[in-house]
């Protein structure tokens, strides 16, 4: 892969502007213990190797869960440490002020009904726009890089534009779709509003197979404008599809790929089922999930596309997710609101740390954090999810507490990427 990236690279060392924060970066962090400009080319290199790195618009873009670059988006990341002599001992030891990413599900409202949907029983009431307003400011407060609007569907929220307008260029703001009610004029609008990119969800380029997997005799008609409308706006463009393990078959996604590549799409993202929502009481294991092996196949399928579709960049959190690299993300990295104010580690993961509306955010993301403390070397979701069954969903952070530091016990060594940022 990094003779791959080989064009973008010289590009980047070419840029002023990367320079220039280069610079900024690195009068932040040359006095951190940890610092050292062999390190830092010894990660730059390891992620350059395993992941495509893509140039759109004047930034440098290397996944979906990461700010791009140059940007103050980046900034905010790297000011969202605890310790600000110490920047990358924070990162290196997950003590941060927020998350990297965080979802926002603003509504329960969606027109489809899609097999593997995440929200189903987990969200009772939409709290307010104003409430809204309020944990948007205490996140950017907080330094979150990366905000997500879900739902349900975001784009049925009827102050949409007026919540996206309340994100400042100091994140980075994506909407997670269906594309269900998405016209020109309003991808435009959501682009002036200050939205970076569109998630837009798509199961097939075979219209039946997409209308089976999620319930709705438009939804593809809906994804595929939807995709046509964000590229023509100027908003970065992703597909997010799921990959069950009985739809893992190399000719059919790379037909995907390619039908993706030629509408202009920047990027893909592979997603595996998971036991959450309307799956959480499923025993379909040889239709729907992965196994370890299968894990395997994916990523060696993402690595040779990614080779392959020159203009496309195929991701997958499972190149993350493992011991192998950052391990899961939830409660650390990534973290998700719904729309009750529940603080969850994952919007795929309904256990409650307690609510935003009842006490400061700050604190409640502070003391998950704290109680993870170390990543998971699996999806979480997939690891408790038994716990869940037949429970009232989300969990009370009593109960959230008790299966948390019944699993963490088993979790006690950082995955690989930290005990490299450690050394």
């Amino acid at each position: 892969m990094l003779l791959s990236n080989f064009n973008v690279i010289f590009k980047i060392i070419k840029d002023k502007n990367v320079r220039l924060q280069f610079q900024q970066i690195k009068r932040m962090i040359k006095n951190d213990k940890l610092f050292s400009t062999f390190k830092m080319l010894k990660l730059a290199f390891k992620f350059l190797s395993r992941d495509k790195l893509i140039f759109y618009r004047g930034i440098y873009y290397i996944n979906f869960a990461f700010p791009i670059f140059p940007s103050k988006a980046f900034m905010t990341y790297l000011n969202s440490a605890r310790d600000k002599n110490n920047i990358l001992s924070s990162h290196a030891f997950c003590k941060k002020t927020a998350p990297l990413t965080i979802c926002l599900t603003i509504t329960t409202k969606c027109n489809y009904n899609c097999y593997y949907c995440g929200s189903k029983d987990k969200n009772k009431t939409d709290i307010s726009t104003k409430d809204w307003k309020k944990i948007i400011a205490d996140l950017q407060n907080m330094n979150t890089p990366i905000i997500l609007f879900t739902g349900g569907e975001p784009l049925l929220h009827p102050d949409l534009e007026e919540l996206c307008q309340c994100v400042t260029d100091k994140s980075l703001l994506y909407i997670l779709t269906t594309g269900d009610g998405l016209t020109l004029e309003r991808a435009k609008r959501l682009k002036k509003c200050g939205v970076f990119g569109l998630g837009i969800s798509l199961t097939s380029c075979d219209e039946s197979l997409d209308i089976e997997n999620r319930k709705h005799s438009k939804c593809y008609k809906n994804a595929i404008a939807a995709i046509k409308y964000s590229i023509q706006a100027g908003l970065f463009t992703t597909v997010i599809t799921v990959i069950p393990r009985n739809k893992l078959n190399e000719e059919k996604i790379f037909d995907f790929f390619a039908f993706l590549e030629g509408l202009g799409v920047q990027e893909v993202v592979l997603k595996e089922p998971i036991k959450t929502g309307r799956l959480l009481q499923d025993h379909h294991d040889g239709i729907y999930y992965i196994t370890k092996k299968e894990k395997k196949v994916l990523l060696d399928l993402q690595k040779k596309a990614n080779k392959k579709f020159k203009n496309l960049l195929i991701t997958t959190e499972l190149l993350f997710a493992c011991k192998e690299s950052f391990g899961c993300a939830a409660g650390l990295q990534h973290s998700a609101i719904n729309t009750n104010g529940d603080l969850t580690p994952c919007d795929f993961c309904p256990i409650s740390f307690g609510n935003v509306q009842e006490e400061p955010l700050n604190d409640l993301w502070i003391k998950m954090a704290d109680t993870i403390n170390i990543p998971f070397n699996d999806c979480l979701q997939m690891i408790i999810y038994p716990e869940l069954v037949g429970q009232e969903i989300p969990l009370t952070p009593e109960k959230t507490y008790k299966i948390i530091d019944k699993y963490k016990n088993e979790n006690v060594n950082f995955p690989d990427i930290y005990k490299d940022m450690q050394k």
